[in-house]
C-alpha cells in the first residue's frame, strides 16, 4: 500500500516534467546528397531554418555548365524568422567542372591568380552587417572549401568548409566545421 501511495505521489511530478530542447547538432558529414548544410558561426551551430512558404526553400545549390567560370557551383542557406530572412550564408566556388574534389581557397580579390578559388559571404540582416565580397576591398576574406564528392552522375556535391569575414564596424565572423552534402536537381 505504501508503494502504490508513493507512486501516487510521485506521479504528478514525473508528469509535470518537461525535457529541455535539445541543442541543435551539426548534421554529420556525408556524402550521399542528403541535402543537408551546417556549421559553426563564432562557435555556436548555424544551420538553416524556416521559409515563407511552402515554396520557398531555405537551402539551394546552382551548378554552372563548364563554359561558365569552369563549372562553378554555388550554395546559399538562409534562417527565416517571423516570414523574412534574417541571416543568409552563401558559398561559391569556381573551376569545378575542370578541377573535381580537392581544395580550393576562399579569398575575396578582383582576380584571383588562383585557377581553383572562391568566395564566402555572410549576411546579417537584422543587425545590419554584411560581409559580402566585392571589388571595393572593404571585406577582407580567407579560408578553404574542400569538395569531397563531385559526382554529376548521381548529381552529388559534398564538401567541408572554413572562414574568416572581416569588415570595419563589424564584428569578425569565424566559420568552422563547415559542411555540406547536396543533391543537384
Amino acid at each position: 500500500m505504501k508503494a502504490i501511495l508513493m507512486i501516487l505521489l510521485w506521479l504528478p511530478l514525473a508528469v509535470g516534467c518537461k525535457k529541455k530542447n535539445p541543442e541543435p547538432q551539426l548534421p554529420p558529414a556525408t556524402q550521399e546528397g542528403k541535402n543537408t548544410f551546417g556549421c559553426l558561426v563564432n562557435g555556436k551551430v548555424w544551420l538553416p531554418e524556416g521559409r515563407t512558404s511552402t515554396f520557398s526553400s531555405n537551402l539551394s545549390i546552382l551548378y554552372e555548365p563548364p563554359s561558365f567560370k569552369g563549372g562553378g557551383t554555388s550554395i546559399e542557406a538562409n534562417r527565416y524568422r517571423k516570414g523574412e530572412i534574417d541571416q543568409t550564408l552563401a558559398l561559391g566556388v569556381d573551376s569545378v567542372a575542370k578541377y573535381g574534389t580537392g581544395s580550393y581557397r576562399l579569398q575575396c580579390v578582383i582576380n584571383p591568380p588562383y585557377p581553383t578559388g572562391g568566395v564566402g559571404n555572410f549576411q546579417d540582416h537584422i543587425r545590419g552587417c554584411e560581409y559580402y565580397c566585392n571589388r571595393d576591398g572593404t571585406v577582407l576574406l580567407e579560408g578553404n572549401c574542400k569538395l569531397t564528392k563531385l559526382d554529376l552522375a548521381n548529381k552529388i556535391v559534398s564538401g567541408t568548409f572554413a572562414f574568416t569575414l572581416a569588415k570595419l564596424g563589424c564584428d569578425t565572423i569565424k566559420i568552422t566545421d563547415g559542411r555540406f552534402d547536396m543533391k543537384l536537381y
